[in-house]
């Protein structure tokens, strides 16, 4: 072995290293994610293993798709000259052992194949000079490159979901400074996203409904813990940490005891609705409207810490929402 592939190879074991700790130390649903849900395909149906090759047309379209198998089966029969021994080895070898790896993981969504399309799309270019002259090859590939992103800008646009920007928009102009929000929904991500956008409102503070009375690690199926709070106690959370808006998706997990007592506690006497908007978009959503509820008692500001579970990670994150 050259010197320099024994440095290359140490130099990538100590770069994958930062990556195994990390996941060690952050990623236990992901390792989790390996072994499946209950609701994942079995490893042993023939849908499991032609589930990545269905999706494969969503990131090369039918023509590329149909080019770039055309262009591995001439590198299997080594038939293109230009493309080194140990190059056509190592895009064989992508393709496969990621298809392989990727199919044995539980949980299989389209997206994680997106890497197996690369050696794909080689193999498309290297397709190419089989049916046109060798100068018109680089062109064509260009503009089948072009052509395919235009179709899927006009005929597949990216899945969206609207709503949140008006909803953070009420939120900005309507809650005090220094405001503490509650937000129970399914895309706290939308929420928190687009009330950043209002750098004016950086005093705003946001606490997840389900990261207090839930303990759950991303996914229900994965078992679910529950605080053992009344409706008075939560109505009393909501007074002592100076609750001035809650953002509610209407029957987010009432079907969980803690969920349907905090639900219950916004249709009593110390709360009103205030605004109501209608969630639409493109993307599948179960979450179709957003109401928002404030108090009917005065609002007292204040400067409360805060502890809340991260099972996920295994740890516990600490901090401070209200009044500075």
């Amino acid at each position: 072995m050259r010197n320099h592939h024994f440095i290359g190879g140490i130099l990538g074991i100590l770069g994958l290293a930062p990556i195994v700790l990390l996941t060690l130390s952050f990623g236990e649903a992901n390792i989790q994610s390996v072994a499946g849900r209950t609701s994942d395909l079995p490893l042993s149906s023939v849908a499991a293993w032609l589930f990545y090759a269905a999706a494969m047309p969503q990131y090369l379209g039918y023509v590329g798709l149909a080019l770039g198998l055309f262009g591995l089966t001439l590198v299997v029969l080594r038939r293109i000259l230009p493309l080194e021994p140990w190059f056509a080895a190592l895009l064989v070898g992508w393709l496969g052992f990621g298809y392989v790896f990727f199919s044995s993981i539980g949980v299989r969504e389209s997206r994680h194949g997106l890497m197996l399309g690369f050696p794909l799309v080689l193999f498309a270019v290297l397709a190419l000079p089989r049916f046109l002259p060798a100068r018109l090859a680089p062109a064509a590939a260009a503009a089948l490159g072009a052509a395919t992103f235009l179709y899927s800008l006009v005929f597949y646009p990216p899945p969206t979901v609207e709503g949140y920007r008006a909803v953070t928009d009420y939120v900005a102009q309507h809650a005090p400074p220094n405001a503490v929000i509650m937000f129970s929904g399914y895309r706290d991500g939308n929420f928190v996203f687009d009330l950043r956008t209002h750098e004016e409102r950086s005093d705003v503070s946001t606490i997840r409904t389900d990261k207090l009375l839930l303990r759950m690690a991303v996914e229900r199926e994965r078992g679910i813990g529950q605080a053992d709070l009344d409706e008075k106690q939560i109505a009393a959370f909501l007074r002592e940490f100076g609750v001035s808006l809650i953002v509610v998706q209407p029957g987010f997990r009432e079907d969980l005891r803690e969920m349907a007592r905090f639900s219950a506690v916004l249709r009593g006497p110390e709360f009103e609705r205030v605004a109501h908007f209608d969630i639409t978009g493109s993307a599948d959503h179960a979450d179709t409207s957003i109401e928002i509820y404030k108090p009917t008692y005065p609002v007292q500001p204040t400067r409360r810490a805060l502890q809340l579970e991260m099972p996920i990670i295994g740890g516990t994150f600490r901090g401070t929402v209200g009044s500075n």
